[in-house]
C-alpha cells in the first residue's frame, strides 16, 4: 500500500517536499591426692602373783590378784603430709606454616564489544492517547496564519474544532524559535525527519554515500535508501554512515527543543527500492531509530508501516498513519489503541476522504482522525472531534 504508482498516478503512500512528504512511519587440671596415716599403740596388761606360809590347818585363801594396770592409750598417729602438686607439662611446639601455592597466570583480555545505543538522558514526553493535532509540512509555520495554526478549523459536524495541542512540523524548515513559541503556548511539537529516502534539497544531501541511493520513490528529488543494517552479518561502512547522518538529524531536533520525532518513509521493505531489504532488517533499523531518539530525550512515533504495528508498538510512543480508512487497514493500528498510545490518523480531502464516512468509527476506536489536503499547508483541517 505504498507509492507504487509513481509520480504520474495518485500516490498511495508517499509524499513530496512540494506536495508534502511521504508519512507511512552475598586447664590444665592438677589433682593432688592426700593420704592420711593413723598409728595406734597397743595396750599391755601386767599380772602379779602372791605366796602365803602355812601354820595351822591349812586354810587356803584364795589368792587375790590385783588388777593389772590399765595400759596407756596409744598416741594418735600423725596425718600424712600432702603430696606435692605436679608441675605442668611443657607446651608443644607449633607446626611449621606450609608454603603458599604458586599464583595462577592472568587470563587473556577479551575483545571489546561493539558500542550499543546510548541510554535515555532523562524522561521524555509521553503523548496522551487523545489529542487534537495539526500537521503542517508544506512550509515553515506562520504564527500569523490561523490556517497554519489550525485555530480556525471545524469538526465534521461544522462545530468549532478544539485548538491543536500537538504540532507536527518540519525539523529543517522551522527554527528553534518556532518550537519555543509553541511551547510558550502550552503546545507539544513533533520534528518531521525522513529516515528512509534521500531528498536532494536537504542540507546534508551530499553526505550520503551514493551506494545507499536506490530507485525513485515516485516524487521529484527523492530516492529510496538502503536501510538494511547488514548483508553479511556485520554493518558495512555505508550503513554506519547512514546511522551517523540520521543521528545528526535527531540531534538537530533535540537542540531545537522538539518533544518528539516523526521518522518518515520507514518502510522500504514494503516498496520497490532497488535493494533486497527484509522485514527483519527493516525492523532492526527502525528499532535503532527509536533507541537513538529516546537517548536524546524525545518521544518517537511509528510512521505508517502498519502491518508491523504489533511487533513495533513496544518501541514507539504512538503512531502517525495516513489513509487507514481509505485503504481499510485501521484494524492494524489497534495495538496502539490497546496500549493506550495515541493514533494520529490523516485522511486527504483531495483523495476523496469524506469525514462523515469514518468519523464515528474513528471516535469509537479512539483514533484521532483529521482530514487534511496532501500539501499539508494548513488549507484543510477537519477534525472528527
Amino acid at each position: 500500500m505504498n507509492d507504487a504508482s509513481g509520480p504520474t498516478g495518485p500516490p498511495l503512500r508517499a509524499r513530496s517536499h512540494t506536495l508534502g512528504r511521504r508519512r507511512r512511519t552475598r586447664r590444665l587440671v592438677v589433682a593432688a591426692s592426700v593420704t592420711l596415716t593413723l598409728g595406734l599403740a597397743g595396750v599391755a596388761v601386767a599380772k602379779t602373783h602372791t605366796t602365803v606360809a602355812r601354820t595351822g590347818p591349812i586354810s587356803i585363801k584364795a589368792p587375790t590378784y590385783s588388777k593389772g594396770a590399765t595400759g596407756a592409750k596409744g598416741s594418735k598417729g600423725t596425718s600424712g603430709s600432702k603430696g606435692a602438686k605436679g608441675s605442668s607439662g611443657p607446651t608443644g611446639a607449633s607446626g611449621p606454616t606450609g608454603a603458599s601455592g604458586p599464583t595462577g597466570s592472568t587470563g587473556s583480555t577479551g575483545s571489546t564489544g561493539s558500542i550499543g545505543p546510548s541510554g535515555p538522558t532523562g524522561p521524555y514526553w509521553i503523548p496522551p492517547a487523545t489529542a487534537a493535532w495539526q500537521w503542517e509540512l508544506g512550509h515553515a509555520l506562520n504564527f500569523s496564519s490561523p490556517s497554519d495554526l489550525g485555530t480556525n478549523s471545524k469538526t465534521d459536524t461544522g462545530a468549532a474544532a478544539p485548538a491543536p495541542a500537538i504540532y507536527d512540523i518540519d525539523g529543517t524548515d522551522n527554527p528553534a524559535s518556532t518550537v519555543s513559541t509553541l511551547h510558550s503556548l502550552g503546545k507539544k511539537v513533533i520534528c518531521y525527519v525522513d529516515v528512509g529516502t534521500w531528498e536532494n534539497w536537504r542540507p546534508d544531501a551530499s553526505q550520503f554515500p551514493s551506494a545507499l541511493l536506490g530507485k525513485s520513490n515516485g516524487w521529484p528529488g527523492e530516492q529510496w535508501l538502503n536501510i538494511a543494517p547488514a548483508t553479511t552479518g556485520t554493518p558495512g561502512t555505508n550503513y554506519v554512515a547512514l546511522q551517523a547522518i540520521m543521528t545528526a538529524r535527531f540531534q538537530a531536533c533535540a537542540s531545537k527543543g522538539f518533544d518528539a520525532v516523526e521518522p518518515d518513509n520507514m518502510d522500504p521493505s514494503e516498496n520497490s527500492t532497488g535493494f533486497s531489504i527484509t522485514t527483519a532488517q527493516n525492523n532492526a533499523y527502525v528499532e535503532w531509530v527509536t533507541q537513538e531518539v529516546h537517548s536524546l530525550g524525545m518521544a518517537v512515533f511509528q510512521k505508517n508501516y502498519v502491518d508491523q504495528s504489533a511487533a513495533l508498538v513496544p518501541y514507539f510512543d504512538g503512531v502517525i498513519d495516513e489513509q487507514c480508512y481509505q485503504y481499510s487497514e485501521c484494524g492494524s493500528l489497534q495495538p496502539y489503541a490497546t496500549a493506550n498510545k495515541p493514533v494520529l490518523e490523516a485522511e486527504y480531502s483531495d483523495q476523496g476522504a469524506k469525514p462523515a464516512s469514518y468519523c464515528a468509527a474513528a471516535n469509537a476506536a479512539n483514533i484521532n482522525a483529521v482530514e487534511f489536503d496532501t500539501s499539508l499547508d494548513g488549507a484543510v483541517r477537519v477534525t472528527c472531534r
